[in-house]
């Protein structure tokens, strides 16, 4: 495990550096040739200084030993959890193994046993045929295990770890497999498992990007690191289930019920979230759960200035006289959206999509719009004062009586068939 070190090289070179400004600006240049009354008060101001100095490299020292042995504890502590960890796996597998002897006996029949593998570390094991019908796996570590014609039927597997097992021929019909981890599993047309659990294991293994899943039972499933990229998942429903890390870019999620399911870290950037169904329970960053409720039309906020609401797909949404000051709309998709006479001074949004979007009378002084697609979007008589329209799209746009200048008009990509401030109408560029 590598060992964390306090970076003393910068810690040294930037006290070096304020030493020597506080020797610059406390101190006058004096010769020895040529005494000046200042001169002893100079050498004392150096002197103080000097100690002043080596009062502080005493403390960095100081600092930096007590730093270096903080975190060799803390390195130690970790090295102990693991090697807990460790030993507690160790220990399950080696008390597991005598349980699953029982099973390899001609004449054992799991049913109405009592035995359980409940939270077992099997991995790697040669289950090759054995019969774990009916049988508490909960939890159960079976990564890389061997369970070709293994019966799981009706076996309580939730919680499981099933990466990488080899489930050839295997028999899983009627098993709980919520929340089971089923990664890059082997399975084959032999394979007895739920349509839902082989969607699942699918979907986990060979991803869905751009797949249609629309209306598909995903609940309580482990989906975690998922592809769906592009996907379409209206109304799909993901209750329960985890999404931790899930690439969800450019899906369409409208409707979708996530009450209960773990985005955390779900790459959730220009989805389309309209009418997704989420609660307390949701685990989700906080730029997306805003995204959905502004969707919703709930604009409870303390404040929109500010707010980072950047590579979200706020499309059609009504955002009329809504102060957003500072806010971080860069990448943002606002196509159509109403931003009448909204506050925009200082807003960014850089790379935003702003087709046909209402701009009118807003007060979008000094705002970042570079590389923006503004095409026939209205900007008529939006204060533009000190707006960047560098590389912008203005194609079809309107910016009749806007505060804008011909300067800033210049720097845009096109203007092409655009309604200048005089009213006039830019040539085609074709």
């Amino acid at each position: 495990m590598p060992s964390r070190k306090p970076q003393k090289d910068t810690y040294f070179f930037t006290l070096v550096w304020i030493a020597s400004i506080w020797l610059i600006s406390g101190c006058r240049v004096f010769s020895d040739n040529e005494p000046t009354p200042t001169a002893t008060v100079d050498q004392m101001a150096t002197q103080e200084v000097a100690v002043a100095t080596a009062y502080v490299f005493e403390e960095f020292a100081e600092n930096v030993a007590t730093q270096e042995a903080a975190l060799a504890t803390m390195d130690a502590a970790t090295e102990q959890v693991e090697d807990r960890e460790r030993t507690v796996q160790a220990t399950q597998s080696a008390a597991c193994r005598p349980i699953v002897e029982q099973f390899r006996s001609q004449d054992y029949s799991p049913l109405g046993n009592g035995i359980s593998l409940r939270g077992c570390n099997l991995s790697g094991m040669n289950l090759f045929g054995l019969d774990f019908s009916g049988v508490d796996m909960y939890g159960a570590q079976l990564d890389n295990a061997d369970l070709r014609g293994a019966n799981l039927s009706n076996a309580d597997l939730r919680l499981s770890s099933l990466q990488r097992a080899n489930l050839l021929g295997a028999n899983l019909q009627g098993a709980q497999l919520e929340w089971a981890a089923l990664h890059n599993a082997q399975l084959d047309d032999a394979t007895v498992i739920d349509e839902k659990w082989r969607l699942v294991w699918q979907l986990v293994s060979e991803g869905g990007a751009s797949a249609d899943l629309s209306g598909m039972d995903l609940s309580h499933a482990n989906l975690a690191g998922i592809d769906l990229d592009n996907a379409a998942l209206v109304t799909v429903d993901f209750s329960g289930s985890n999404l931790e890390r899930a690439k969800l870019q450019n899906t369409m999620l409208s409707g979708a019920n996530l009450i209960g399911a773990n985005l955390a870290s779900a790459d959730l950037r220009w989805a389309l979230l309209d009418g997704v169904q989420f609660d307390h329970t949701t685990t989700i960053d906080k730029k997306w759960r805003q995204a959905i409720r502004i969707l919703a039309g709930d604009f409870t906020f303390t404040s929109f200035r500010n707010i980072d609401l950047s590579d979200t797909n706020l499309s059609g949404v009504n955002l009329e006289g809504i102060d957003l000051t500072a806010a971080n709309l860069s990448g943002t998709i606002l196509n159509q959206t109403n931003l009448g006479s909204a506050i925009l001074f200082n807003a960014d949004l850089q790379s935003a999509s702003l087709q046909y979007a209402d701009l009118s009378h807003a007060q979008a002084g000094s705002v970042n719009l570079r590389n923006a697609d503004l095409t026939g979007a209205n900007l008529s008589f939006a204060e533009l004062t000190g707006a960047d329209l560098w590389n912008a799209n203005l194609t079809l746009a309107s910016v009749a009586g806007a505060q804008v200048s011909v300067e800033q008009l210049e720097e845009a990509k096109t203007l092409s068939n655009a309604q200048m401030p005089d009213g006039s109408v830019h040539a085609s560029e074709d």
